[in-house]
């Protein structure tokens, strides 16, 4: 289970995207490389994610949730900290 979760809303080009990733890559680079950043992607964006490299780098995991045929429940599980074992299936 997830010891920290952040929620993160704002306007398209608030800086949303850029603040989450300089976060995931010090606390990836602090922890000599044992923490990962876990991303629940609910909007398709990851365009940018993949861009800076962060994904193959092993920096950030990452979960299409709106592929998941329940949404309530799904939502309930990302609050709990739940993390499937395949992100993608």
């Amino acid at each position: 289970m997830a010891s920290r979760c952040e929620l993160v809303y704002g306007k398209s080009g608030s800086g949303k995207t850029t603040w989450w990733m300089r976060i995931a890559e010090e606390i990836y680079r602090a922890s000599g490389g044992k923490l990962k950043t876990r991303l629940y992607l609910g909007d398709g964006g990851l365009e940018t994610v993949e861009a800076a490299g962060l994904i193959e780098e092993g920096i950030v995991e990452y979960c299409p949730f709106t592929l998941w045929n329940h949404p309530f429940e799904t939502f309930q599980f990302i609050t709990e900290g739940y993390w499937p074992e395949d992100p993608r299936n």
